[in-house]
């Protein structure tokens, strides 16, 4: 079971509250998981990317302190995207 406490909703990020039906369910049928660390290599310009959608794509140019990236997809034209929201994953 889980909880989302952001989501992106019409283009704007969203807080959400945990369900309140999730306080019914006893305590002794909850396990906590332990906190997953994720080790990320950072996408630098140059670097080719995977998108789900968009397929490969090569990164063009980072903005933002590298928060966006302009990235040229095979499939899906040139797109700007959110590094920290998107679903990229560095190949190659």
């Amino acid at each position: 079971m889980t909880h989302t406490v952001t989501r992106l909703l019409y283009g704007y990020e969203r807080n959400n509250a945990p369900s309140r039906f999730l306080k019914e369910i006893p305590e002794e049928l909850l396990e906590i998981p332990a906190q997953k660390v994720c080790l990320h290599t950072p996408i630098q310009e140059g670097d080719t990317v995977l998108h789900r959608k968009f397929g490969p794509g090569n990164v063009l140019e980072l903005r933002e302190d590298g928060i966006i990236a302009i990235i040229d997809f095979e499939r899906g034209g040139t797109k700007m995207m959110r590094l920290d929201m998107a679903p990229l994953e560095k190949i190659g």
